[in-house]
């Protein structure tokens, strides 16, 4: 454990680097301080919405996003789907394994036609291209092809975290 400025077990000693940063900063070592990221949090989502969450850097986005869509999950495992919001299944951008030296193009799982189709509807219409494994793409390139990777495994709606940070401006902006 790594909190508090302890390293080690429960009750260890603090470091003198962290007794100095406390020192700096007022902050006592045995404090607890705990952030409530949201509470009563409701959020109506229809089908097609794009919801975009901002804001400074360990706010809770990420922790939003993994219980957002955990409810999902939820709610379609349960049958509760709302008539006219989100469709099922629900999967993460990040949970597309782009490692190994497979060719992107085998990495489909479905025909050939339509793993052409949704390349190209992600922007990815280079033969070249689908014959490398996923390494070798640009990140812009490698995150479109995670895209049509969860259109290919029949995701409805998709949760993306850091949405289109690892794309250049251009293609973010498109």
């Amino acid at each position: 454990s790594e909190q508090n400025g302890r390293d080690g077990p429960e009750g260890a000693a603090p470091s003198e680097r962290a007794i100095a940063l406390a020192e700096m900063f007022g902050v006592g070592l045995d404090e607890r301080h705990e952030v409530e990221l949201y509470r009563n949090f409701r959020i109506r989502l229809r089908r097609g919405d794009v919801v975009y969450v901002t804001g400074p850097s360990g706010c809770g986005k990420s922790v939003l996003l993994r219980a957002s869509g955990a409810e999902l999950r939820r709610r379609f495992a349960a049958g509760e789907a709302a008539a006219g919001g989100p469709e099922g299944p629900v999967a993460e951008l990040g949970e597309v394994d782009a490692t190994g030296r497979t060719p992107v193009i085998d990495r489909f799982g479905v025909d050939l036609e339509e793993a052409l189709r949704l390349a190209s509807v992600a922007g990815l219409n280079d033969a070249f291209l689908l014959l490398r494994p996923p390494g070798e793409l640009s990140d812009g390139q490698r995150y479109r092809w995670r895209l049509a990777m969860l259109l290919a495994r029949g995701a409805r709606t998709i949760l993306i975290d850091e949405f289109c940070s690892s794309l250049d401006r251009r293609t973010a902006r498109a």
